[in-house]
């Protein structure tokens, strides 16, 4: 079909138009206006939730959510839009054009932090060393392993329960593929099994390690866990966890490949078994290996683990946050729940599937740094007469064999230690006073970047007050102007009123 040249050309002329009258508003002043009070609307909005609701409510809804974000980017735009539009560089408007970089890089310095930078804790204790830090941010970390082969992926989330908290991940291992999704998330969540007609044999364990408290476990078929370093697993195979249950006869059994004490709740003497022994459960039997002592609580033969909420009147120390994550591979499905505790690394839930081994972790993540960390001495203060800290710092040593470096320091309150883009704040110590936290901070280019727009601003600022041809200086001068005019006026009425007075004077003389 033949399309006049003419009607192309017009085609475009509109769509040319279409586009300037856009740009033309994307860069006008009134949309400037628009963002700025949509800006001041989602902050006080998230501040408002934030007192409600809590910090990751507020980040999760506001701070990082997708249309703030894009918020911010379309300000950028405007902002950069508007430097050429009103030509602020060749008409030299150098306070405007200042507070407009200013603002622009204080944006994209965010932008960077958000996206590149890294906070988290370093716990060392006097004497030690490290150069591990423990995230700040949570995460989901899946390993799949094959044999000799594995594939591990994390991905940063946060869920709370006021979002949809969506995660699903798929990851690939020897032709197999593994599909892994958050079906619930429960915040103060403590596990549990409930009967299940199409459910798998599960057992409800207490386990309790000196002078702590006792702690509530559940395991279901093919299922291990580490509780304070002890590895239990159920119908797992021989040798694939320190402590093994298996069904036998229509009962339970146990093997340790430790020594394991057994005694009854009776008070009945107590029996060693030698290491690989099998030992038939009853259910009086309490169960000791090492420090860590443990019972079966419940067995259920067909049953599925669940997940309840505390109340939060009566919240457990032992109570965390957990998701429920569905597992899929081939045809078979599993369901495990993985717990997280706040700024602590969490053990994995595991399950084996497909033939895979598959492992769930939810929290923070350790991240090492290329160089350590020793402390030699913690040093705290208090008010005299008082157990009230008034100061405390840390003599540290910072090591770096691969560029010889083996610095001194000492870390206290705004006396920080910077390193290779890293800075370190002292923050809590140990209840014993023999171990310190530091914060962790690396966001070299975006603190960088922020602290230039804050120069810029600060530049803006006294281009304003002290340039000739700023507004404020505009205004001094009418002002002095006006003054001036004012004192010409008031004396020529002053010199008009003394006439008067003279005039008066002597016509009255004149006329006596």
């Amino acid at each position: 079909m033949y399309h006049s040249p003419f009607i192309v050309f017009n085609v475009d002329l509109n769509l040319l138009s279409i586009m300037k009258k856009l740009f033309s508003f994307l860069f006008s002043m009134f949309f400037s206006v628009v963002l700025l009070l949509i800006f001041a609307f989602a902050i006080a909005y998230a501040t408002f939730i934030e007192n409600d609701y809590g910090t990751p409510v507020a980040q999760a809804l506001v701070y990082r959510a997708w249309w703030f974000e894009l918020l911010l980017l379309i300000g950028v735009v405007n902002l950069s839009g508007s430097v050429i539009k009103y030509k602020l560089v060749t008409r030299k408007k150098w306070a405007i054009l200042l507070f407009h970089l200013a603002f622009i890089l204080i944006i994209v310095g965010a932008g960077v932090t958000r996206y590149f930078g890294f906070e988290g804790s370093m716990h060392i204790r006097e004497g030690e060393a490290t150069n591990q830090v423990v995230s700040d941010e949570t995460f989901v970390t899946v390993n799949v392993k094959s044999g000799t082969s594995a594939v591990t992926r994390s991905v940063k989330v946060l869920f709370t329960p006021f979002t949809s908290n969506h995660y699903r991940e798929a990851i690939s291992l020897g032709g197999k593929e593994v599909f892994i999704e958050n079906e619930m998330y429960v915040p103060n969540a403590a596990e549990t099994i409930v009967p299940d007609p199409n459910g798998v044999p599960c057992l409800s364990l207490v386990h309790s390690e000196g002078m702590a408290r006792e702690l509530e476990f559940v395991l279901a078929q093919n299922q291990k866990k580490t509780i304070s370093g002890l590895s239990f697993g159920f119908d797992t195979g021989a040798g694939s966890a320190k402590v093994v249950f298996s069904q036998s006869g229509g009962g339970l059994s146990v093997v340790c490949s430790d020594t394991l004490t057994v005694s009854s709740m009776t008070g009945n003497t107590a029996e060693k078994v030698a290491p690989g022994s099998s030992v038939a459960i009853q259910a009086t039997n309490l169960f000791r290996v090492g420090a860590s002592v443990f019972m079966l609580k419940n067995f259920m033969p067909k049953a599925q683990l669940s997940l309840v909420q505390h109340d939060n009147d009566v919240q457990s120390e032992n109570a965390q946050n957990a998701f429920l994550a569905k597992i899929s591979s081939g045809n078979e499905t599993s369901h495990v729940n993985v717990f997280e505790r706040d700024g602590q690394v969490t053990a994995p839930a595991n399950c084996t599937i497909n033939g895979l081994d598959v492992s769930v972790s939810y929290g923070a993540i350790v991240r090492e740094l290329p160089f350590s960390i020793y402390l030699r001495d913690f040093q705290l203060e208090r008010y005299p007469g008082s157990m009230s800290p008034s100061s405390y710092a840390s003599e540290i040593t910072l090591k770096d064999p691969a560029s010889s470096v083996e610095k001194p320091f000492r870390i206290f309150m705004n006396n920080i230690l910077k390193y290779q883009g890293y800075r370190f704040f002292q923050t809590s110590f140990d209840r014993d006073e023999k171990g310190t936290v530091l914060s962790v901070n690396h966001d070299y280019w975006g603190t960088l970047i922020s602290y230039l727009g804050y120069f810029f601003m600060a530049l803006g600022m006294a281009f304003t007050v002290f340039s000739r041809q700023s507004r404020f200086q505009t205004l001094v001068r009418l002002s002095s102007k006006l003054q001036a005019r004012r004192k010409v006026v008031k004396i020529a009425l002053l010199v008009l009123a003394l006439s008067g007075v003279g005039v008066g004077e002597h016509t009255f003389a004149a006329d006596s």
